[in-house]
């Protein structure tokens, strides 16, 4: 392994070409998280290469953001009922409002957030845009092929019809080129156009790169950022073929005890089953059948839950490590009535209808999930809590799945050790996704659904958090800083390799249980500063490296995370662009 952690050497410019290939117009550059418990839904970019983002329903609110999903801060845009697409002008903001009680409107607002004016607009607006090449908003109509043109006063300018789409969502302003791009969300293109909305180009959106349906859209340079709604993701598109991309891939080690499994509807199959969670003392969990004492009897105090509800502040008695969580331990938890608990009080009160959603189970607070789905205890049945001595149960006895007539009975069961039952009687799902497991929350990582009814008894082995390796996308003539980030507070020395080749090389065998080799390693090695685990470099202004690719993995010594003391982190590949 020393081999893995040798000192950094230059990077040297002939290695890069080795490795040069033109990228296509339309290829995915980068991706990124929306922030946690935001829907998103418009997406706008300000004259400084920042990100600003709509987010809708409960938790509306405007975002911004840097170009790599940072968040920098945010306000609740007060006046706007359903904020959709936004904009800015470099001085004021603008929210397009689908659904105010005044009819739909443009409403503006100064860049901290105070309310200035509104003035109304197309129905069913969705995008808006701002061109700096004339002054005026472009805005985009949900269900028709229209663009409508206004000055920023609310003056109606002109309409353009788009041919070949139907349902426009986001839409963004190029200045460079005096040239529009359009979110086509009823065929999935993203399209090019002049400032006659005549079209240039298209290519394939987020549907067609395995991403949820596309909405908001933004441009910054030659990358196009689009937002998916489904995915809770923004999407990087290049519009040039020498955008320069910042890709992850694959995961490191050792990887958070996150265990759960997803059932798309009327797939449920552990009815009479009971699963025991138990700490395997490596910071991940042994998963067995259990047999004897799997169900309470004493369900206690019926919650009277309604539908969509959290109950608050539920004491254990005990304090419950909290398995991979930052936080430590926690002795009270709230529960929902959609068939989970947060394993810590007061950190959220959404109720999380209406079915299993990944990205929120891994990115919101720690919780246990059992039946994460649309139940209705309001129809039937009760949500029941009791703490007993040695430990506290939550039961959903006879509870029904919204709108169907299917009761459902299981038990989750605490204990003062960190283990944990998921008891199951009669179960179905007939018309919603159930998931169902452990996260330690926090943004966790996915280390993939496990089918619990096949896999019983496993281990998921060390547990611990995986290191995740970073770098803002490389541009000629630039900075690339490489960042590690979840490194131990043990760690002892750590470095980026870098190869040629992508790879993936299990490396159980020399102790480091779980991990991979991601990269070739070829090239050498970049020694990271500690505890900061940055590297960085100069990236010559030489038009022959345009499309030089390089493949990277961030290592960590740190004694205790597997065998071998050594972790990684996933892979990154990283092209150079303009």
């Amino acid at each position: 392994m020393r081999s893995f952690l040798r000192s950094a050497a230059p990077i040297a410019a002939s290695l890069l070409l080795a490795a040069a290939a033109q990228a296509q117009i339309g290829s995915v550059i980068g991706t990124f998280s929306t922030p946690s418990g935001l829907i998103p839904a418009g997406l706008g970019a300000d004259i400084n290469g920042n990100l600003i983002m709509t987010g809708t329903g409960a938790n509306r609110a405007i975002v911004f953001l840097d170009s790599t999903g940072v968040m920098l801060s945010s306000w609740v845009p007060a006046n706007s009922a359903t904020p959709t697409g936004v904009t800015t002008d470099g001085t004021d903001i603008y929210v397009a409002d689908q659904s105010p009680s005044t009819g739909p409107n443009i409403d503006v607002y100064s860049r901290t957030g105070t309310y200035l004016r509104s003035f109304p607009v197309v129905t069913f607006c969705e995008g808006v845009v701002y061109s700096a090449v004339n002054a005026h908003l472009y805005v985009t109509q949900i269900n028709t092929g229209t663009v409508t043109e206004y000055d920023t006063l609310g003056n109606l300018i002109g309409n353009y019809t788009m041919a070949g789409g139907t349902s426009y969502g986001g839409i963004s302003h190029d200045p460079v080129s005096n040239t529009f791009w359009l979110m086509d969300r009823s065929s999935d293109l993203l399209r090019q156009c002049d400032p006659t909305f005549t079209e240039l180009q298209n290519f394939g959106g987020p549907v067609a790169n395995s991403f949820g349906i596309g909405r908001g859209c933004a441009i910054i340079g030659s990358a196009l950022y689009v937002v998916s709604v489904s995915s809770r993701a923004v999407i990087m598109f290049d519009t040039t073929g020498n955008a320069a991309a910042a890709r992850a891939y694959g995961a490191g080690c050792p990887r958070e005890p996150v265990v759960y499994e997803i059932y798309a509807a009327n797939t449920m199959d552990v009815s009479n089953r009971s699963f025991r969670f138990t700490p395997n003392g490596l910071g991940g969990w042994s998963v067995t059948n259990c047999t004897t004492n799997c169900w309470e009897s004493n369900l206690g105090a019926n919650l009277a839950l309604g539908d969509d509800v959290v109950s608050p502040n539920k004491a254990l008695g005990f304090s419950f490590p909290l398995l991979g969580s930052p936080n430590g331990s926690s002795s009270a938890i709230d529960v929902s009535s959609n068939g989970f608990i947060y394993l810590r009080t007061g950190v959220s009160v959404d109720h999380q209808c209406c079915d299993g959603d990944l990205t929120k189970f891994l990115a919101n607070p720690e919780r246990i999930s059992i039946l994460w789905m649309d139940l209705d205890p309001s129809v039937g049945g009760t949500v029941n809590f009791n703490a007993l001595p040695g430990k506290a149960v939550v039961t959903y006895n006879n509870v029904k799945e919204y709108g169907q007539n299917n009761p459902n009975s299981c038990q989750i069961q605490l204990f003062p050790n960190g283990e944990f039952l998921l008891t199951y009687l009669t179960v179905s799902n007939l018309a919603h996704i159930v998931l169902a497991g452990y996260s330690p929350g926090n943004f966790s990582l996915d280390p993939g659904p496990t089918d619990l009814s096949v896999a019983v008894p496993f281990s998921t082995g060390y547990g611990g958090t995986r290191l995740q390796l970073s770098s803002n996308r490389p541009l000629l003539n630039t900075s690339l800083t490489f960042r590690v980030t979840r490194i131990p507070a043990n760690a002892l020395l750590g470095a980026v390799i870098m190869g040629l080749a992508q790879t993936n090389t299990p490396l159980d065998v020399i102790g480091m249980q779980g991990c991979s080799l991601l990269c070739s390693g070829d090239l050498a090695n970049a020694g990271l500063a500690l505890p900061a685990g940055t590297f960085t470099i100069g990236i010559p202004n030489d038009v022959g490296l345009l499309g030089g690719i390089l493949y990277n993995q961030g290592v960590i010594a740190a004694a205790g995370v597997n065998s071998l003391g050594v972790a990684t982190s996933n892979g990154l590949e990283l092209r150079i662009g303009n």
